[in-house]
């Protein structure tokens, strides 16, 4: 009986072995590839919820400086934040209708002149700003004549709603949004807060060659300003945004040095509630709008 001839088996089940495994490597790469992906948005994700939390600690310190008065930032330095600060008679008849802008020689200039120059002595020379750090700004004060609760006196129009309004469910969709922060929704970087504590002395030393990529044998170093760089770049991709509602009575109750006002049956304090509607958002390098996290809190303020 003759054997059956069994020359180049061996080459052919070289090529199939090597084949399997190219299958096999190529598949553990792409997996590797998609878990790295999926990673990198988890971590996006999570941040940009981080974001959303700093619009909502933005928000309950706006209404908080509502009721002090809004800080009005001095100097000629730019700010993303700032407006004009109207003058007397708009920031009096904001606050009540009624009040009567007098011109001079009218009956009772005199004592109405008194007050417009302490306000303009106040505010002169000075822009709003809700984000009070940063810069190199001359002074800070606060616009003590136009401090209070905020009430719902903004319309925004439907048109006009931004994405983060869109977001969420209880707005109602097809109809105008009223709200008590303006006739904007507040909006800012996330640099903007944290890029004041982020400078090079909280990284290693450039000497560090783990830091700095150095390569000893082509003497290589990639300087530490330019890692810098990178990291400003991607953190200045996150935003928030947020806007508030005046959502109407509500009780609260305060707080003693020992025992809280509300205990022996004294009756809860009445205050008014706010709705701090907030997004954290996440562009991509193309400026365009990757990820958005919204988020809603109560504050409740005395009146």
């Amino acid at each position: 009986m003759k054997n059956v001839e069994e020359k180049g088996f061996a080459l052919v089940l070289s090529l199939v072995l090597l084949l399997v495994m190219s299958l096999m490597g190529g598949s553990l790469i792409v997996i590797a590839s998609g878990d790295h992906k999926n990673n990198n948005t988890s971590d996006q994700y999570q941040q940009t919820f981080y974001v959303a939390e700093t619009g909502l600690m933005q928000g309950e310190k706006w209404v908080t400086d509502n009721y002090l008065g809004h800080w009005l930032k001095g100097g000629t330095d730019e700010d993303p934040y700032s407006g004009t600060v109207p003058n007397y008679c708009q920031t009096m008849q904001a606050k009540d209708a009624a009040f009567e802008c007098l011109e001079e020689g009218a009956e009772g200039y005199a004592e109405y002149s008194g007050e417009e120059s302490a306000y303009n002595t106040h505010v002169e020379g000075y822009s709003h700003v809700y984000v009070a750090s940063g810069g190199t700004s001359t002074s800070l004060v606060r616009h003590t004549w136009n401090k209070g609760p905020a009430y719902n006196e903004y319309k925004i129009e439907d048109a006009s709603k931004t994405q983060c309004m869109n977001s969420f469910k209880n707005i109602e969709a097809n109809k105008e949004l009223y709200v008590a922060s303006g006739s904007a929704p507040k909006t800012g970087l996330f640099w903007d807060i944290i890029g004041p504590i982020v400078t090079e002395k909280y990284f290693l030393e450039k000497s560090d060659s783990g830091l700095g990529f150095t390569n000893v044998n082509e003497k290589k170093h990639l300087d530490i300003t330019e890692i810098i760089r990178k990291e400003v770049a991607y953190l200045k991709r996150y935003a928030y945004e947020f806007f508030i509602i005046n959502i109407g009575g509500a009780a609260y109750g305060g707080s003693g040095s020992s025992i809280a006002q509300t205990s022996g049956g004294v009756a809860p304090l009445q205050g008014t509630a706010y709705k701090i509607y907030a997004c954290g958002k996440f562009f991509d390098q193309g400026g365009n709008l990757s990820i958005i996290v919204p988020l809603e809190s109560v504050v409740v303020m005395p009146y």
